[in-house]
């Protein structure tokens, strides 16, 4: 999936630490969350151990050190990301 970070999206890609590679591997590995108005994705500890397998090295590396990341996409833009807190991760879990 090719995704374009907005302007919103930009600016908190890179003051919570994202790149863009990892942004894009939490898009293709990670679970969609269900919601009405745009497309969601959380990255669990099953989707990492799933996504071994096909990834290279440094994408391992990245995909490991990115679980509990979340982005939010409207289409193909970055809306917003961040990084999930512990009570944010069970709520994930819940739906």
């Amino acid at each position: 999936m090719s995704t374009r970070l907005k302007k919103h999206g930009a600016v908190r890609a890179q003051q919570r630490g994202f790149c863009h590679r990892e942004i894009e591997l939490v898009c293709a590995y990670g679970t969609e969350i269900p919601d009405h108005h745009c497309d969601v994705y959380f990255l669990r500890k099953k989707d990492i151990y799933d996504a071994l397998g096909d990834l290279n090295v440094h994408d391992q590396r990245l995909l490991r050190e990115s679980k509990g990341s979340t982005v939010v996409l409207d289409g193909c833009e970055v809306i917003t990301v961040y990084r999930a807190s512990r009570r944010g991760e069970k709520e994930f879990r819940k739906r």
